[in-house]
């Protein structure tokens, strides 16, 4: 009687500890020499997931977890992702970004603002027209940029580190708040003032709504084992919103 008096309670403490794991899997959306289909397919098959969340367009997937487009022609991730499905079929998808994220782009003629921002940054960056606080800034920027696309180059391993996660976050913190501090500070830049500002704000909503649906999947589906796969320079943002509320929310995050 004793063993099953001391076995109860171990049972009971197992039921109240269980939770759900969360993989954040910094990825490429492009393959490279050291980061395959078969790289990040071994490394989805040694976690094992019950879900697998991707940085996708919430329309671009129905309710079941159905890509709306053939997954062959959207990233490496993609089409991972659904090979994996369709070695392991009990496997839920899900997407997590915004629902209008690609039509915002569009809308907004993103990619061509952006380009037009830098490159009148980058004028004055190399005409000396800046003053001494906000040239070491764009400097500090083109440098953490150059540091952040090598890592993409590595292996799986070193994209997940945690140096890349800190290159990143300093990278990514330069170019979207420093950079409005920048324009504000110099004259001839001011008319860029709502490209930055709005490129900032998205790139804002976009890791915070990707944090808010991991979340609801972990209060969904508890005690899972959740993998996100999501492009590199975005981990840093979801490791550390996850993070912050793990303890709330019955969830760890892991490796």
């Amino acid at each position: 009687m004793k063993y099953i008096a001391l076995f109860i309670p171990l049972l009971i403490a197992g039921a109240v500890n269980a939770q759900s794991r969360v993989c954040v899997l910094g990825s490429v959306h492009v393959p490279t020499k050291y980061i395959t289909e078969d790289t990040l397919l071994k490394a989805l098959s040694s976690f094992k997931p019950d879900i697998i969340l991707l940085e996708l367009d919430t329309s671009l997937m129905d309710e079941t977890g159905k890509f709306k487009m053939d997954p062959q022609k959207m990233s490496l991730e993609s089409r991972v992702v659904n090979k994996y499905k369709q070695l392991s079929p009990q496997v839920r998808l899900g997407p997590i970004d915004v629902v209008y994220r690609n039509q915002f782009y569009k809308e907004h003629n993103t990619t061509d603002k952006e380009k037009g921002l830098s490159k009148a940054v980058d004028s004055l960056y190399k005409g000396n027209m800046l003053n001494d606080t906000t040239w070491f800034t764009v400097n500090s920027l083109y440098s953490a940029t150059q540091i952040l696309n090598n890592y993409g180059y590595m292996q799986l391993k070193d994209i997940n580190s945690i140096a890349c996660m800190g290159a990143a976050s300093l990278r990514q913190g330069l170019l979207y708040r420093n950079e409005v501090n920048i324009i504000k500070n110099n004259p001839d830049l001011h008319s860029w003032y709502a490209v930055a500002k709005e490129n900032a704000d998205f790139w804002d909503l976009r890791n915070n709504t990707m944090v808010s649906n991991i979340i609801r999947y972990v209060e969904t589906y508890p005690n899972k084992r959740i993998a996100v796969i999501v492009g590199y320079f975005h981990k840093y943002a979801l490791v550390d919103g996850l993070s912050a509320k793990a303890g709330t929310k019955r969830f760890s995050v892991v490796n």
